[in-house]
This record gives C-alpha cells, structure tokens and sequence, in this order.
C-alpha cells in the first residue's frame, strides 16, 4: 500500500474543507433566507388582516347608509302617494291601504 504524500494529503483536506465550507453556507444561507421569507409574510398577513377589517367596518358603514336612504325615499314615495289620494274624490281613491298611508302620522319632509 502506498502511502500519501503530504502534497495529496494537503489537497485532500483543502477540497474536503471547501466541501463542507460550501455545504455549510449553503445550508445558513437557505435558514436565513427562510427566517426573511417567513417575517416578510407575517408582515404581509397582519397588513392583509387589517385591511380585511377596515373593509368590513366600511361595508356595515356604508350599508347602514344606505339603510337609511332607502327609509327615506319609501317615505318619500309614500307621502307622494298619500298626497295623490288625498287629492282625489272620495269616491275614486284607491285601495284600502293608500287610505291608511292617508290617515297614518307620516311627518311630512322638510
């Protein structure tokens, strides 16, 4: 058996350390790179959840809103009706329920 030369032996420990240098950093740099991603995309979650938020208090916001307006324009639709009922002779109103708008304590809109 033949034995190595200190020359081999030295480019044996230098490819071997360049190996697991190599392997080494790699492997650190693929951790650190995960630990990034991974901080990055909580960030990202807790930004995405707040806007989740924020769009849902302006839904219920802009629905009650429109709540609102709705309530107001039947008003205002029946008060016109009733104000066309009432305009009419007694005989030719329209149907019971126009007649109760008519008699009901709408306030009239200002």
């Amino acid at each position: 058996m033949r034995r190595a030369t200190a020359e081999e032996i030295e480019q044996a420990a230098l490819l071997r350390g360049f190996s697991d240098g190599e392997r080494g950093g790699y492997e650190q740099g693929e951790r650190a790179g995960g630990e990034a991603v991974r901080k990055h995309l909580e960030s990202v979650l807790q930004s995405l959840g707040r806007l989740l938020e924020e769009l849902e208090s302006l839904r219920r916001r802009e629905a009650r809103n429109f709540e609102k307006e709705l309530v107001e324009l039947v008003l205002d639709v029946a008060r016109k009706v009733v104000g066309q009922e009432s305009d009419r002779p007694a005989g030719r109103r329209g149907p019971p329920a126009a007649r109760c708008l008519a008699e009901s304590s709408i306030p009239a809109r200002s």
